[in-house]
């Protein structure tokens, strides 16, 4: 029982430690007047960024990598965007939060973002062993093993804190497999050869 205590301990302490990083300390935004707005790049924890400005089919209009540490905020200008729906992407070694913009004719407005920070997977391949981690603070968490022929095998997981699994791939013929992480409609994907 002790032991479990403790690794019960370690993963709250964790998770507040994760969140309070995220919660503070990533993107601010400051509309300005016509078509711009500042973006204020307070995340101290995560030295390099990368900005991209989407439109709703998943095409880059722009993307920049930024190094956190040398400069504090970016200004934004719209203006050549037409009238409509996009998505400002910004992520970092640890996460991606997608912020939904409509531009309209006056100006830029930024809707709530639902889920915040959304944490990347850990996925590694070693010994035919898949190891899969991940802190999802509740969100619901599909594992998905696929090869060429298609997917054979599909975890779902649901209202969990954090993930830790283990995956034999032992039985599994040689060959390339792809293991596909999705939740909130983001994908990470992680691709290795047995």
């Amino acid at each position: 029982m002790r032991i479990t205590m403790e690794k019960l301990v370690v993963l709250v302490v964790v998770i507040l430690s994760a969140t309070s990083i995220y919660a503070g300390n990533y993107a601010n935004v400051i509309f300005e007047k016509d078509k711009t707005f500042v973006l204020d790049l307070n995340d101290k924890e995560n030295p390099y960024v990368e900005i991209e400005i989407r439109d709703l089919n998943g095409k880059v209009l722009h993307s920049e990598n930024y190094q956190t540490l040398s400069i504090a905020s970016k200004k934004y200008n719209l203006k050549n965007l037409p009238n409509g729906t996009y998505e400002m992407v910004i992520q970092s070694k640890m996460g991606k939060t997608i912020y939904p913009m409509t531009v309209t004719f006056d100006g830029v407005k930024m809707s709530p973002v639902s889920n915040h920070v959304n944490f990347k997977p850990i996925i590694t391949y070693e010994n035919d062993l898949i190891e899969f981690s991940q802190l999802t603070l509740g969100r619901d968490v599909t594992f998905t093993l696929s090869d060429k022929e298609g997917i054979f095998y599909t975890k779902n997981y649901k209202n969990e804190a954090s993930i830790n699994a283990n995956f034999s791939a032992s039985k599994l013929p040689a060959g390339d497999y792809t293991v596909t992480i999705t939740s909130n409609d983001q994908d990470h994907t992680y691709s290795f050869k047995k």
